[in-house]
C-alpha cells in the first residue's frame, strides 16, 4: 500500500504466459495490427471506350438511344414550312399470311406470305397560329399532293443513328385539339399520313 492508497495486485495463473507491465504497473495489451492497404481504382478508363451510337471504326459496340430525340422532313407543305413535332408513331410493316389447311393433313396447316402492310404515319405536336397541317389535309381534297417524308432518330451528339423514308405520303386525317375548361394540358393536333411502305435511307 502506497502513500496514496493506491494498490497493485498481481493476478497469474500457473503456467500462463505473463504480459510486460506498463510504467504504472499494470499489465499491457497487444496493439492492433494495421489493416493491409487496399490498392485504389484509377479515375478513368485505361483506354479509349469502344461504344457508340453513330457507325465508326472506333465504336465496334453499338449503344441503344433513347426515342425522344428525332426529326422529321416533310418540306413544303401549301407553300409553307411544316414546324417541329412532339409525337411520331407508325413505323410498323408485317407481311399478310395466307392459311390454306391441306385434306388429310392433320397436324398442321400450311401459312404463305402475302403482300406487305404499312401502318399511317401519325404526327403529333402543338396547335400554334399556323395551320400548315391542315392546310396540307384540305389541299388534298381535290388531288392528293403526294410528298415523300423522312424520319431520323437522333443520337445524344445530334448525329442521325437510324432513318427512314416514306414514299409518295399523303394526308389521310387531321384530329384538331380536345378542348375542355378544366384541363391544364397543351392543346395539340395530330395529322394521320397514307403512304406507298418506307425503306430504310442513310
Amino acid at each position: 500500500m502506497s502513500a496514496r492508497g493506491d494498490a497493485s495486485i498481481d493476478i497469474s495463473l500457473p503456467g500462463a504466459p505473463s504480459l510486460p507491465s506498463s510504467a504504472s504497473g499494470a499489465p499491457s495489451l497487444p496493439s492492433a495490427a494495421a489493416a493491409p492497404a487496399i490498392p485504389s481504382k484509377p479515375s478513368g478508363p485505361a483506354g479509349p471506350s469502344n461504344r457508340g451510337t453513330s457507325k465508326s471504326t472506333a465504336a465496334r459496340t453499338p449503344d441503344p438511344v433513347g426515342e425522344l430525340h428525332f426529326r422529321v422532313s416533310l418540306g413544303d407543305v401549301a407553300g409553307r414550312q411544316i414546324g417541329w413535332f412532339t409525337e411520331c408513331t407508325g413505323l410498323v410493316v408485317e407481311w399478310d399470311v395466307f392459311t390454306y389447311e391441306e385434306g388429310g393433313l392433320n397436324d398442321h396447316a400450311h401459312k404463305f406470305r402475302g403482300r406487305a402492310k404499312h401502318q399511317n404515319l401519325v404526327l403529333k405536336r402543338g396547335v400554334t397560329y399556323e395551320d400548315n397541317l391542315l392546310a396540307w389535309f384540305l389541299q388534298c381534297q381535290d388531288h392528293a399532293e403526294r410528298k415523300d417524308i423522312s424520319v431520323e432518330l437522333l443520337g445524344p451528339d445530334g448525329k442521325t443513328v437510324r432513318s427512314w423514308q416514306f414514299l409518295a405520303a399523303f394526308p389521310v386525317k387531321w384530329q384538331g385539339p380536345a378542348l375542355n375548361a378544366a384541363s391544364a394540358n397543351a392543346a395539340t393536333e395530330t395529322l394521320e399520313i397514307a403512304h406507298h411502305g418506307f425503306k430504310e435511307s442513310g
